[in-house]
């Protein structure tokens, strides 16, 4: 695939691995709680789409046309955020 048309299917390319343009996945410290980090979600407009009750994992959108790099920065600097992935696209075949 190329990067273009990654890009017409909402995906693209960060470190030659085809990520989802628009998703991060947050791992934070359950002992610490998660309010510090959905405020930081928050306020870089971003929305969580699934809290894992059992771990302490959210799956955040990103609005559109924010730079997900740069979101994945900001993120990992909170106090609580453990871990800051992209999400990452298989195939299968």
């Amino acid at each position: 695939a190329t990067k273009q048309t990654a890009q017409q299917h909402n995906d693209s390319y960060i470190d030659g691995e085809k990520v989802s343009k628009s998703t991060l996945i947050v791992y934070y410290d359950g002992a610490e709680g998660k309010a510090n980090v959905v405020q930081a979600i928050h306020k870089i407009h971003a929305e969580v789409l699934y809290d894992l009750k059992k771990m302490p994992i959210l799956t955040i959108c990103l609005p559109e046309k924010t730079d997900i790099v740069k979101a994945k920065k900001q993120l990992e600097k909170v106090k609580g955020v453990l871990q800051v992935n992209y999400d990452r696209i298989l195939q299968a075949y």
